[in-house]
């Protein structure tokens, strides 16, 4: 789904008061995209997490190696995903189809239910579409890569047995990290990859995945 209304919304809020409590448009709303830009987090913080930077570079390298067994003990029973259910032509003509003959229910189901996949789905369906070549390829280059925590606005996507797994979310960090796929020029704004981590007991586990725009 494009999120190029949702980035430029959330942008100009981090302007005006460097936070992010915009109204949610219905249609695409906030749970849809990252916070904010990653061309803009380094000038928007000095925030540094060695134990995060260091399970990133981990995650990255497994990644790499195309390690599943290990990718899943680094990740949340779930991946909240909102590109997942329709990432191809075949789950875009069916979720059409969904939202047709669901006209007052479609949404909710989307977000609230459809966008957590199961890991071992996640790995075996949206893997190759979610870490293809461009993102292996910049994954460890911090010319390409912002993170930041995410706000506190958005911590309720993260409710979820599949994730926290019980945890206190006011007590731990989320992070989302930016990985620029496409870089900004004349002809386009560019596009991010952003994966998200939430912190346990066993250090940060992959959780969550979305682009911008």
């Amino acid at each position: 789904m494009p999120h190029s209304k949702i980035s430029i919304i959330y942008f100009l809020a981090l302007l005006v008061s460097c936070s992010s409590n915009g109204n949610v448009n219905k249609e695409k709303p906030q749970t849809n995209a990252p916070l904010v830009d990653s061309s803009i987090i380094k000038k928007q913080s000095d925030f540094q997490d060695k134990e995060f930077e260091d399970a990133w570079k981990v995650f990255a390298k497994t990644v790499l190696v195309k390690d599943f067994k290990t990718i899943k003990y680094l990740s949340a029973k779930c991946i909240y995903c909102t590109d997942c259910p329709t990432n191809t032509s075949k789950e875009d003509s069916l979720f059409a189809i969904f939202r047709k003959n669901n006209p007052n229910s479609w949404y909710d189901k989307l977000y609230e239910e459809f966008s957590y996949i199961p890991i071992d789905r996640f790995l075996k369906e949206d893997f190759s579409i979610t870490f293809e070549p461009v993102v292996e390829s910049r994954m460890l280059d911090n010319s390409k890569t912002r993170y930041h925590i995410v706000d506190t606005i958005n911590l309720h996507l993260f409710d979820k047995k599949c994730i926290t797994q019980g945890s206190n979310l006011k007590n731990i960090k989320i992070i989302e990290i930016f990985v620029k796929v496409v870089d900004f020029s004349e002809e386009t704004e560019g596009m991010s990859k952003t994966f998200i981590f939430i912190q346990t007991k066993d250090g940060y586990k992959f959780c969550g995945y979305s682009t911008i725009p």
